[in-house]
């Protein structure tokens, strides 16, 4: 008997829309993946091409972030079982609240 976790995959897989849900599913595990902390001092907004696109809280916060981004792409990636997520940009937005 094959797992629902299988099952799903499977069957994403054969949606014309299936790019456009993994995407979606990266965007919602990125508090998740990130921490808290992290969480509530960044907003991701959609991923192009590729690359998503993250507003943080300040410079300091877009610095920090740019450290990780390949950790972080790479968690993203494994959670969603998928390799469309290449690159993360960071934009410094006073304006993220949470």
């Amino acid at each position: 008997m094959e797992a629902i976790a299988v099952i799903v995959e499977k069957t994403l897989k054969k949606l014309p829309q299936a790019k456009k849900i993994k995407e979606q599913m990266l965007l919602d595990l990125w508090p998740e993946v990130v921490g808290e902390a992290v969480a509530q001092r960044s907003c991701p907004l959609y991923i192009e091409q590729g690359q998503m696109l993250v507003l943080v809280q300040d410079s300091v916060w877009a610095q920090h972030l740019s450290m990780q981004r390949k950790n972080i792409v790479r968690a993203l990636n494994s959670r969603v079982r998928t390799n469309i997520l290449k690159d993360l940009r960071f934009q410094a937005d006073g304006r993220v609240i949470h």
